[in-house]
């Protein structure tokens, strides 16, 4: 049996040649023939189709709205940079993204065409299992992070990771694959890997949301995505969130004093998992620091929140690495 190494490995992935040359008035039923409705949401309907020779099989994201047209074809040029690179064709698509196939635009209609991921999404996985052993959370947060690393190399932060937005491809031999680009944002890297300027704005999902969001001037960067890995880590395990409030204000104060429990027995004889999570869930600086009383103004942090170069040390996501390979 490969292990998830050998097929990262051998991972290729190819975009349609119309759709490379911007081939203009195409027609989704010229190329592609659609089965059956996987799902629905805020934006509209994924359907699983085939391409018309059969040969491939995908899932086409279409709006159900023209207001909706925009975002769709934004969502497309995010996933399109993701995926090919026409200035460096040497640089290959990533497996932990759900990489575009191909997009056509017909009147209001937007047809995003994307590989399938047949295994569901991160959310029911671990509702299936209540939670992950720790060397099955290791083995998928080694992918994540890698994926998500893989972004911000092309200068885009995701800015809307939760479970829900993390495909699992496969049964024997897993592979989590990171998806919805439609809350992205492009960003200019300079040569130490940082953005020059930062973002701004209240995105993503409140529960997995860092403290910038909630902080004047609510500026941000990579740090934003590595936050959101760390509350998506401490849900594999637990089978719930860090941070989780039916009351808005106070989800927010837990989320800005970083504040969030390791109740027991589940985060028993889980030391080195917690060392990771605390090394994500963190300030962005100054973790120690202390208020005009004297006290410390986050009271539970141990560091400031790690770099993806960081973390790559850390031993929790080194075990994964090495399950990674002999998996």
């Amino acid at each position: 049996m490969a292990s998830v190494s050998q097929i990262q490995s051998s991972y290729t992935w190819q975009l349609h040649p119309e759709y490379i040359q911007n081939t203009p008035n195409r027609k989704f039923k010229n190329d592609y023939i659609m089965k059956e409705e996987l799902g629905k949401g805020g934006f509209g309907t994924v359907i699983w189709c085939v391409t018309i020779d059969g040969r491939k099989e995908l899932a086409a994201k279409i709006n159900n709205s023209p207001d909706k047209k925009a975002s769709m074809l934004m969502e497309a040029d995010f996933s399109r940079d993701l995926s090919f690179d026409a200035n460096n064709p040497t640089v290959r698509p990533h497996m932990n993204l759900v990489n575009i196939f191909d997009s056509i635009t017909e009147g209001d209609i937007v047809y995003n065409l994307y590989e399938m991921a047949s295994g569901g999404d991160l959310m029911e996985a671990i509702n299936e299992n209540e939670f992950f052993t720790a060397v099955d959370a290791a083995i998928a947060i080694k992918q994540i992070l890698d994926g998500v690393h893989f972004m911000h190399e092309r200068g885009i932060l995701h800015r809307d990771l939760k479970p829900h937005n993390i495909l699992v491809q496969g049964r024997d031999i897993q592979v989590y694959k990171v998806t919805d680009f439609g809350l992205c944002c492009k960003r200019e890297p300079n040569g130490q890997g940082q953005f020059i300027a930062k973002a701004h704005g209240n995105a993503g999902t409140p529960q997995y949301q860092p403290p910038e969001c909630h902080i004047p001037p609510n500026e941000y960067d990579t740090d934003f995505d590595i936050w959101s890995c760390g509350c998506i880590l401490y849900q594999m395990l637990a089978g719930y969130p860090p941070f989780f409030d039916s009351d808005a204000a106070k989800l927010q104060a837990s989320i800005r004093d970083v504040d969030f429990p390791y109740p027991s027995p589940e985060w028993e004889n889980m030391a080195d998992a917690k060392d990771m999570i605390d090394k994500m869930l963190a300030p962005i600086e100054n973790f120690d620091q202390i208020d005009h009383t004297g006290a410390r103004v986050y009271p539970k942090a141990r560091y400031n929140r790690q770099t993806y170069a960081q973390l790559i040390t850390d031993k929790f996501y080194t075990d994964g690495a090495a399950k990674h390979i002999r998996t």
